[in-house]
């Protein structure tokens, strides 16, 4: 249904989102010094995040239709899973807005919902650090009025 086995790069790649996800903030911050951004190209960005896209829903080419299904399942299958957490509620406002749970896919907010399914399948629920970040990304409006839809409506073999 989802895949949970792989590490968002893309994130690497965008000194805009570095910061914000656990991972490569951590990453950046245990290098110190030694870090240096990798080449901003918005091509690798955009190539990187669709590919990654297609790997999280186990999907070879973007297809629409299968992806809203898969969402759809997938948006289902959280709210099981936190039926008896404390962020039941604090997650269903986040997502309760039409198309909510599709713009937590958008190229500004993956990464962090990436990171938080993958707590969510292996720790059972969301710590409360994964709940804040989610909400940072759509409160401040960076998932969701950036304009970009999930894919926008191209293959990754477009170009």
């Amino acid at each position: 249904m989802y895949n949970t086995t792989f590490l968002c790069t893309y994130p690497f790649y965008d000194s805009n989102l570095i910061e914000l996800n656990p991972i490569s903030r951590n990453y950046k911050a245990d290098k110190g010094d030694e870090y240096v951004a990798e080449e901003e190209d918005e091509c690798v960005q955009d190539y990187l995040y669709k590919n990654e896209l297609l790997t999280a829903f186990d999907m070879d080419e973007f297809n629409e239709t299968i992806l809203s299904e898969k969402m759809d399942a997938l948006e289902a299958t959280v709210l099981f899973k936190l039926e008896n957490s404390v962020f039941k509620n604090e997650f269903k406002d986040l997502v309760k807005e039409d198309h909510a749970f599709l713009k937590l896919f958008s190229y500004h907010s993956f990464h962090i919902m990436h990171f938080a399914l993958c707590e969510l399948f292996q720790r059972g629920d969301f710590t409360q650090e994964t709940m804040d970040i989610l909400g940072k990304s759509v409160n401040d409006g960076q998932s969701v009025n950036d304009g970009q839809s999930v894919n926008d409506g191209q293959s990754v073999n477009d170009g």
